[in-house]
Order: structure tokens, then sequence, then C-alpha cells
């Protein structure tokens, strides 16, 4: 009966065991993996959605090379062109920017505020004081325009 128990007892530790170095061995290859799985995600996510045209432009082209190649000329552009309108678009809105931060005055459009935040007046000043001296400055602005 006692060895009976003791076999047991020695079994459930190497099974312990052996889970232990199980996980201890896979941790690695997880840290290793995790890396991918966004990019494997996005993989899957397009593959169910371009599937169906896939099969349908098979259907068409009767070669499978050929269909293959104008798929994935098709992910390209559906993914390429809306990033670069979004690229010209923000290239477009980064000009405006720099352009109105820049102004058309000799000493910049914000030149004027960033020089009256320097100056210790201002530091020191409470909030309505500096309400006041935004208030003038922004007058001044459109005074001069």
């Amino acid at each position: 009966m006692m060895a009976s128990n003791n076999e047991s007892m020695r079994k459930v530790a190497s099974l312990i065991c052996l889970f232990a170095l199980t996980i201890l061995a896979l941790y690695p290859c997880y840290l290793l993996a995790k890396t991918f799985f966004g990019p494997v995600l996005i993989a899957g996510m397009l593959g169910f959605v371009f599937y169906p045209i896939h099969t349908r432009i098979q259907s068409l082209v009767h070669r499978p090379t050929l269909a293959s190649l104008v798929s994935t000329f098709l992910v390209f552009l559906v993914a390429t062109i809306p990033l670069l309108l979004l690229g010209i678009a923000v290239r477009g809105e980064l000009r405006a920017v720099v352009q109105s931060l820049q102004g058309v005055g000799p000493e910049g459009g914000l030149s004027p505020l960033f020089e009256s935040l320097r100056t210790t007046a201002f530091s020191c000043a409470s909030v309505p004081e500096k309400r006041e001296l935004l208030t003038a400055h922004r007058k001044n602005q459109s005074d001069a325009a």
C-alpha cells in the first residue's frame, strides 16, 4: 500500500515538473512569436475579406498564377491608394500650419506672442493680466492684417 502511494506521488511530481519545464521552454517561443501576432491577424483579415474577390478573379482568368498576381496587385492598390491620399492631405495641412506660424509680417505670426511669453512680466502676471496681454496681442495682429 505504501509503495503504491509513493509511486503515484512520484508520477504526479514528475508530471508537475514536466509541465513546468514545458511552460519554461515555451515562454521564449511566445516572446519570439508575439511580435508577429498583429501582422498575422491583419493578414488573416485581408485574406478573409479578399478571398471572394480572388475566387471571382480566378474563375474569370482560369490561370491560378495570373489570378494570384492580379489579386495581390488589387490588395496592394486598395491598401496603398488611401494611404497615399492621406499623406497628400496631411502634407497640405502641414504646409498650411507652417504658413500660418510664419505669418506675413517680418517677425512672423506667433513670434511676438512667444517673445511676450519669455518676458518676466508675462510669466509673473496673474491669469486675468495674461488674458489682457493675449487679447491685446490678438488685437494688434488683427489691426496689422
